[in-house]
């Protein structure tokens, strides 16, 4: 990947066109992958600040999930959790569902690495979710199965729920005792 995209656009070369800042957003996850957040983090914050257009109140979500990632990555944890916020957001208010399920996962990692776990096992199971939907939309079986499982394997294991928060979820999270006084409530 390196090679071809020295290839086709010089490091040094500053993009001009959607298609340049495509390939520099493909160096800056490249970047990433290799282990060098920094250049990572320079590439996503260039490309943020150089965005064409007048109106930023429309978050670029792949920019900020790149960002949000290198700032994971050098263990800048709080810093790191407002671009994924907004990734996440951007992502919903597009419909990026392929893109969205990975922030989610990003956010899942955070969590992990900030000892949260309740919104780190929440942000898997949104990404879980959005995967088996996406698969669902695959007609193929053999390549529905194929994108499910090497995406879910993206993930941690599944976390075997306690009996209550099986029960709360079982009963669009309400306890047993809670239950029992909408019951009492709904006799009348």
């Amino acid at each position: 990947a390196e090679a071809v995209l020295d290839e086709t656009m010089p490091r040094d070369h500053v993009p001009r066109n959607l298609p340049e800042r495509r390939m520099t957003w493909a160096r800056g996850e490249l970047s990433l992958a290799k282990g060098q957040p920094d250049v990572a983090l320079s590439i996503a914050d260039q490309l943020i600040e150089s965005a064409p257009g007048s109106n930023r109140a429309q978050p670029i979500p792949a920019l900020l999930k790149l960002k949000g990632e290198a700032l994971t990555a050098m263990s800048r944890l709080e810093e790191a959790r407002q671009p994924l916020e907004d990734a996440r957001r951007g992502a919903q208010a597009r419909g990026a569902r392929p893109l969205l399920w990975q922030v989610h996962r990003s956010l899942g990692r955070l969590h992990q690495r900030l000892k949260d776990k309740e919104q780190a096992r929440r942000a898997f199971e949104a990404a879980r979710e959005i995967i088996q939907s996406l698969g669902a939309t695959i007609g193929d079986a053999s390549l529905r199965e194929s994108f499910t499982q090497a995406a879910l394997k993206t993930l941690p294991k599944e976390t075997a729920l306690t009996p209550r928060q099986t029960m709360k979820k079982t009963f669009a999270g309400l306890t047993e005792r809670e239950r029992e006084v909408a019951a009492l409530i709904a006799q009348g």
